[in-house]
């Protein structure tokens, strides 16, 4: 897969009250402290916010600073912000799906009291190259059966206990990342290409409320 390269720059930090400001190249880079969490927020690009207070574990929740540019960039050009700074819900959930030559997708699903919704977007670019521009971008609202049983599978899987690295990973492939946001507590799992657990079955089933079924699994 052919990554954009990231050059290597000088890191300046400042540190203020608990939150760490890096200055790199033309981004900069937010740490915030909370307990024994670290969390890495990007603050000029809108991706993941690497935050859960839930977890004693420092390394949970952070993305190198290369995934970190790179799903950004993605998130970016389809409009959409950090889960941090998206109007409250009571629960939400991101898929990310970078296939290295097929179009970038974002799913977004979200409760908020007795409301249950969705957001579908796509872009013209590949997962592994450019974003390209977006050329789909629809919503509607979820039954209450479709989020029940998405938050099955979210259960299944024990989502909020998995690490957010696994062990596999390849050249060409695709990146299946999952954010989710319950109250204050945040987490990110990143899987390349999984293959038959219940992982997987989560994001296929986003992809299955999403619409027509998508011809490049993998």
């Amino acid at each position: 897969m052919r990554r954009l390269a990231i050059s290597s720059v000088s890191i300046l930090p400042v540190v203020i009250t608990g939150v760490f400001f890096v200055q790199e190249g033309k981004n900069t880079l937010r740490f915030e402290m909370s307990g024994n969490n670290i969390a890495q927020v990007p603050i000029t690009r809108p991706s993941s916010g690497m935050m859960n207070h839930g977890s004693s574990n420092q390394s949970i929740n952070s993305l190198d600073s290369f995934r970190n540019e790179w799903y950004s960039k993605h998130l970016e050009a389809m409009d959409e912000s950090s889960l941090n700074s998206i109007a409250e819900s009571d629960e939400t959930y991101r898929f990310l799906w970078l296939r290295s030559f097929h179009h970038p997708i974002a799913i977004r699903v979200w409760r908020k009291g007795e409301e249950r919704k969705m957001v579908f977007k796509e872009l013209d670019g590949a997962g592994g190259y450019e974003p390209g521009k977006l050329i789909a971008n629809r919503s509607r609202r979820l039954t209450t059966d479709e989020w029940d049983n998405f938050i099955k599978l979210i259960q299944q899987t024990s989502y909020w206990q998995l690490p957010t690295e696994g062990k596999n990973g390849g050249k060409d492939g695709a990146q299946w990342v999952l954010e989710g946001k319950k109250d204050k507590q945040y987490h990110i799992v990143d899987r390349w290409s999984p293959e038959g657990r219940s992982y997987r079955e989560a994001c296929l089933y986003l992809l299955k409320l999403s619409g027509p079924k998508q011809k490049e699994l993998y």
